[in-house]
């Protein structure tokens, strides 16, 4: 999990901290983000090498000893076109080996045990970064990492170093390959597989290949962030990742698709929201039908390999009248809402959209709505709906790359956002879809939703230096978990982690499940 921290130096006319090689400001070999605003410009000294093509002018330094071998990027975030940034070995100015330089910001393997040397160099206030990546994939499609585990199951990586081969393929035309790693997966059960990119930073270019007869290999899919592909077992797959415009963290989850269609694909079996105010739902879309006689589905022509629509319900009980918003949200794709008033047959037409923000539908107390899902291509595997009062969304509801959640804080926060009437000012309570993924992994303060044991369990970090008056975070202290927003709210006990600050509990299984996280400072906010 990355931390970070700023430096701030104040003007006062003095020797600056990190003005001289010799007084570098040292970093933090655990941390794997490091952020430090720099707002006076340094001098050189004599000796000092020319930085990124030009001599030294007002340089400040830096020193990091790698704790392993893995990639590194070190940039300006403030003024990237004019800063001149470096990177060098060496144990004085006189012997300097130069590992890269340019302006703006610079890729670097670092060395486990070796210290490398930092300079930014800049006439004005700078904010630079220096980040730690996580290793995995290989550049070449020969050396391709091989992974394996069973489903689901979650790969990290990166391809900040990566290079572009001239047999990479260029399916996309307006985003062609730039910097490609790759990974081989031989499964062991046959089915449809969600390869889910979208926790990653870059915009995640996804090509998936089958090894055919002759030691070949053949795309069998793409997309972008999302691909589904249908595997053999005992058949080998190479996994291709690169980024739409840049580099940088690669994180995916290989999920099984469940066989069969889902269970409420016919209207008759359109799954039943009850009467609550806010709730969230989600289901696999992928195996799923169109159906005679049902609104707004084509059919399609089977017999000349023209597949119908895939379509699934859902029905929901307005409990107050008002506006409310039905987004899709966290859905792999974008797909159409279409809500009807009353019976779908009757064509009474309420709302719809085709967008992830989703429609407002003004709803009557005691009316029933009928809400369907249709997916159109590239299809999606998987959607989710979530549904909450408008009148309050700028207070609860966020979203974080296309992950939708509901974060019930602030002055609008609805009545049950305190369900269970403690009168504990609850800083996160989170209502999460059937396949919840937040897209934050990296930043300490958010908690984080993760497969385990065929179900979700709700992941945090405690600081137990907060405890003595230590530096830290303040303790998340408690997690509850519920089936429904109303309750009950259960305490199923905390597991640590794999390091002594991070708990973990079970969600109630793998239905829709809501979360809660408390902290012991009500007066400590969390900003997503």
């Amino acid at each position: 999990m990355a931390v970070g921290f700023a430096l701030l130096v104040a003007g006062s006319g003095r020797l600056l901290a990190n003005d001289a090689f010799a007084d570098a400001t040292v970093i933090d070999s655990s941390q794997t983000q490091f952020f430090s605003f720099v707002s006076e410009t340094g001098t050189s000294e004599p000796g000092e090498p020319p930085h990124a093509g030009s001599p030294a002018q007002e340089s400040r330094w830096f020193r990091w000893t790698a704790p392993a071998s893995q990639p590194c990027t070190f940039r300006d975030i403030f003024n990237e076109g004019t800063v001149r940034l470096a990177v060098y070995t060496g144990a004085n100015l006189a012997t300097l080996i130069p590992v890269a330089q340019g302006n703006g910001g610079v890729a670097f393997p670092a060395v486990a045990g070796t210290t490398y040397h930092l300079v930014v160099d800049s006439p004005g206030s700078d904010v630079v970064n220096l980040t730690v990546y996580q290793p995995g994939g290989a550049d070449e499609r020969a050396d391709a990492q091989v992974i394996s585990g069973a489903l689901p199951l979650r790969v990290e990586g990166n391809n900040v170093l990566a290079t572009v081969a001239p047999d990479d393929e260029d399916w996309l035309p307006l985003y062609p390959p730039v910097a490609t790693v790759w990974w081989s997966w031989t499964p062991t059960n046959s089915g449809a597989v969600r390869m889910d990119a979208r926790r990653s930073v870059i915009d995640a270019r996804l090509t998936l290949y089958e090894k055919s007869p002759g030691e070949t290999f053949v795309r069998v899919s793409a997309g972008v962030d999302i691909a589904v592909l249908q595997v053999t077992a005992g058949t080998e797959y190479l996994l291709c990742v690169d980024g739409l415009e840049g580099t940088g963290r690669i994180d995916f989850l290989l999920q099984e698709i469940p066989s069969g269609v889902p269970p409420n694909d016919l209207i008759a079996n359109a799954r039943d929201l009850g009467t609550a105010t806010v709730t969230c739902d989600g289901e696999w879309i992928h195996h799923a039908t169109s159906e005679v006689g049902a609104p707004n589905e084509d059919l399609g022509l089977p017999e000349f390999g023209i597949p119908g629509d895939r379509t699934l319900w859902w029905k929901w009980t307005c409990p107050a009248s008002g506006t409310y918003r039905i987004s899709q949200h966290g859905s792999d794709r974008a797909s159409s809402i279409i809500v009807y008033a009353g019976s779908p047959q009757s064509g009474n037409f309420a709302a719809s959209s085709n967008f992830p923000e989703g429609t407002l539908l003004n709803a009557t107390v005691g009316k029933l709505y009928w809400i369907q899902f249709k997916t159109f291509p590239p299809h999606a595997a998987r959607v989710e709906i979530n549904l909450h009062p408008a009148t309050h969304e700028p207070g609860y509801f966020k979203h974080l790359l296309d992950r939708g959640y509901f974060d019930l804080i602030g002055p609008d926060r609805h009545p049950e956002a305190d369900p269970d009437g403690d009168g504990f000012s609850n800083e996160i309570e989170v209502a999460c879809g059937s396949d919840p993924h937040l897209a934050q992994p990296d930043d300490a303060r958010l908690p984080r939703l993760l497969p385990h044991n065929g179900g979700w369990k709700l992941e945090w970090q405690r600081d137990e230096t907060y405890l003595t008056g230590g530096p830290g975070l303040p303790i998340l202290i408690r997690g509850t978990a519920s089936a429904n927003l109303a309750g009950p709210w259960t305490y199923p006990g905390e597991t640590t982690g794999n390091t002594s600050n991070v708990r973990s509990i079970m969600l109630p299984g793998p239905a829709r499940g809501f979360a809660r996280v408390e902290l012991d400072n009500p007066n400590w906010r969390i900003n997503p």
